[in-house]
């Protein structure tokens, strides 16, 4: 009985690990494509804007963004993570005094995470 009771709890727990990994390693490609969309998007805004103004800075780059799944059970902890770095777009024609900051607004109405980047 007790054998049965403890196999059938490592199922459960096998099933709710597989189905989060599944579920969370779709998120680093939703933040993936939110920010070449972001990217896209502020770049075209901001060519517009170069086009009024002669005077004016684009940086296009990209920072690390980590994905971690980590899982506790008793003492036992294991930790999974995805590092993928992802674009982002610097411009003096929309960001005013926070260089990033049309970017990470972007990301933010999408509802997406935007890591810290190098110039906060």
């Amino acid at each position: 009985m007790k054998k049965s009771a403890f196999a059938l709890s490592l199922v459960a727990l096998s099933l709710t690990v597989s189905s989060a990994v599944s579920a969370d390693s779709s998120s680093i490609d939703d933040v993936l494509a939110g920010a070449l969309a972001c990217t896209d998007s502020i770049l075209e805004q901001s060519r517009a804007e170069q086009e009024q103004q002669t005077r004016g800075e684009m940086h296009l780059y990209s920072v690390p963004y980590e994905h971690a799944i980590a899982v506790q059970v008793g003492t036992s902890y294991s930790r999974d993570a995805r590092i993928q770095y992802i674009p982002v777009i610097e411009t003096s024609y929309l960001d005013g005094t926070t260089p990033g900051s049309a970017w990470s607004e972007c990301m933010q109405a999408r509802g997406l995470p935007t890591p810290t980047l190098p110039s906060e």
